[in-house]
């Protein structure tokens, strides 16, 4: 039964689908309705995204997180994410820096500089995806045309 996810809803309490099948099943009705995804993801943070942002000035939050990232895991969860901006991408300028700008990448080789409150907006594992969100709120901000 370790084969199949836990579902206390149905009558046995475990999934229909093998754990490797609903994998497969999840990554291609993700292809499919990416754009739902997307959606649903983005109305999600804009409903919660001044919750979390007063939740992280909390005393709570910051004693937790400064445990955490103190913990072997948190080291290790830190180093992981250091590591990540050492990747080998290019540096490409396709417009002028000025103040305020971070470079974003919008491909392996070229960057763009915006506006960094937009730029940490969309903090998104998926490479492609992050730079998805970007762009479009930088064309609904009218930076792109």
């Amino acid at each position: 039964m370790s084969d199949y996810y836990k579902d206390k809803s149905l009558k046995d309490g475990h999934c229909s689908k093998c754990k490797s099948c609903k994998r497969i099943y999840n990554k291609q009705w993700y292809e499919d309705n990416k754009e739902v995804f997307l959606r649903k993801y983005l109305d999600y943070k804009r409903k919660h995204n001044e919750y979390y942002k007063n939740y992280r000035q909390t005393e709570n939050y910051k004693n937790s997180r400064k445990k955490y990232l103190l913990s072997p895991k948190g080291r290790e969860n830190k180093k992981r994410i250091r590591s990540k901006y050492k990747r080998n991408l290019g540096f490409i300028p396709v417009n002028e820096q000025y103040d305020g700008s971070v470079a974003h990448h919008l491909d392996d080789n070229h960057i763009m500089y915006i506006p960094d409150n937009i730029h940490k907006r969309w903090n998104y594992p998926d490479r492609e995806i992050h730079r998805l969100l970007v762009l479009n709120d930088l064309y609904v901000k009218d930076y792109i045309l």
